[in-house]
């Protein structure tokens, strides 16, 4: 089996990476200043890139530095990475509880189509389905629709894992309670699929659409589910090793 990892943006607390990544090929897009800590392929922006990202997103997108890793994102995956079985995005600042992402995927099922994720910190799936996951094109046009109803691919939301990512951030049908989101699908299925006939283009029929410009996850997940991505849990646990998520 061939893996690939993709690191993207800060190198963080890397001396505590350890073994995660043996018998891995590992992808970095970072800042020079960080350094080549391990051994892996590194990539950086070129000036022309820096500007790019800087003159596309400065007046319209107020996180700016949520849209950069996108980009970094995009990089890595111009790689030549068809021969890898596994591609697993990730960063260097989690605590994995496994003793290596080889050993644990070497055991497990990876299926096609399906990205298998915890919210936009680290996710894994096969070459197919991870060719599937660069967003960056798509950030104006989300970010320009903050508060729009997308119609919800009800059938593929029932075979995710809700807990995997934020899916109460969606736009919601007003009918769905987002503490219920399954449940309400199977009971309310004949009116919520006329309701996402009838109100395609009503920005107001959503849940919780009040929202800052570009919510990162939150549109990478609308934008998955547009891509008909089954979403699954990771596996394994997982923290940040500076205690900012349990």
């Amino acid at each position: 089996m061939k893996v690939a990892i993709l690191v993207v943006g800060e190198l963080r607390e890397v001396q505590k990476i350890k073994n995660a990544y043996d018998k891995c090929d590992v992808f970095v897009h970072t800042d020079k200043h960080y350094g080549e800590p391990f051994t892996a392929k590194y990539q950086y922006f070129t000036n022309t890139q820096k500007d790019f990202v800087k003159r596309t997103f400065k007046n319209e997108v107020e996180n700016f530095h949520r849209t950069i890793q996108w980009l970094r994102y995009r990089e890595l995956l111009r790689n030549d990475l068809s021969d890898y079985d596994v591609i697993v995005k990730t960063r260097t600042d989690l605590d994995l509880d496994i003793d290596s992402i080889y050993n644990f995927l070497k055991t497990k099922e990876v299926k096609e189509n399906t990205l298998y994720t915890m919210k936009d910190f680290i996710w894994y799936g096969t070459y197919d389905t991870i060719m599937k996951t660069d967003f960056f094109d798509y950030i104006m046009f989300y970010a320009n629709r903050s508060t729009h109803y997308f119609p919800m691919p009800y059938d593929l939301i029932l075979k995710c894992d809700l807990e995997c990512m934020e899916f109460q951030w969606l736009n919601w049908d007003k009918n769905i309670d987002l503490n219920n989101i399954k449940d309400d699908i199977i009971q309310k299925r004949d009116m919520l699929d006329k309701n996402n006939v009838e109100n395609v283009n009503v920005p107001t029929h959503c849940r919780n659409g009040v929202d800052i410009p570009f919510k990162s996850e939150k549109f990478f997940l609308q934008y998955l589910l547009s891509r008909n991505i089954v979403l699954k849990k990771l596996g394994f646990d997982l923290k940040f090793r500076n205690g900012r998520y349990g």
